[in-house]
């Protein structure tokens, strides 16, 4: 649910886990900064956290909202890291659908990624590339189920309503010379997400991340589930996925 008072700010590459500076530690700094440039003292930061994908959630006190604070996201974001800001977007309602019978492996034994996904889906499925996005593609289950299946399912999670309409209207497409259809998506319907694949930020997709199409950096297979995925012909991709992005304001234009 969409909660007016968290910002998120989306950056590249994704924060890991290890890199993530103490919140508390951090929430101090950030206060310090914002009174330093006269910010009202209603509008302090009450919670600094990261989100699965990597990215920043800033949770406000309950006097404010994130937008009050979204034209010095990129000078909080310069105190937890110096990875690049993509996006600074207050937390919004997200929009799921699914496409069904998507291919996980390529052919040849090569493994399928969210980028070759994405491109295939730019080219494919209209209006795509200009649909603003919290995140990229991302598969549909946990690893150990995904690497078990010649197909699976993605979700995406748009950030308007009409979006979802339109491609729900569509119903079928064509990935990879495979018929995939188009369904609707509750994120309650399954909680077990890829965690490298998450992400929470809003982005439009150009032609190649709260909240858009980000890179995901994702693990590495040990050797021995690779050779259990190969013998099988199934392999998911564990690659770094790179998608270009750009913010959007809270209105919804880019």
């Amino acid at each position: 649910m969409a909660d007016p008072r968290c910002l998120i700010i989306q950056v590249q590459p994704p924060i890991l886990a290890k890199e993530r500076p103490n919140g508390i530690e951090v929430r101090k700094k950030i206060n310090e900064m914002l009174d330093k440039k006269g910010i009202p003292q209603f509008f302090p930061i009450m919670a600094v956290g990261y989100l699965g994908a990597g990215n920043i959630k800033i949770t406000t006190t309950h006097t404010s909202k994130a937008s009050d604070l979204m034209k010095h996201g990129k000078d909080i974001a310069n105190i937890i890291t110096k990875n690049e800001v993509l996006s600074v977007l207050p937390d919004m309602e997200h929009y799921h659908i699914k496409i069904n019978k998507v291919l996980t492996w390529c052919g040849n034994n090569e493994p399928m990624s969210i980028d070759l996904i994405h491109k295939e889906l730019c080219m494919y499925l209209p209006g795509y590339k200009s649909m603003k996005q919290w995140c990229i593609p991302r598969w549909l289950g946990n690893e150990e189920t995904i690497c078990t299946k010649e197909f699976t399912s993605i979700v995406i999670d748009l950030t308007n309503k009409q979006d979802r309409d339109n491609l729900l209207e569509i119903t079928h497409l064509k990935l990879f010379n495979i018929n995939c259809t188009i369904t609707p998506y509750k994120e309650r319907d399954h909680k077990s997400f890829n965690a490298p694949n998450a992400a929470c930020t809003c982005t439009t997709h150009q032609a190649a991340d709260s909240q858009g199409a980000c890179s995901v950096a994702q693990n590495h297979m040990t050797q021995a589930t690779t050779h259990l995925m190969r013998s099988s012909n199934v392999l998911i991709a564990k690659g770094n996925t790179q998608v270009i992005t750009s913010c959007v304001t809270p209105d919804g234009s880019s």
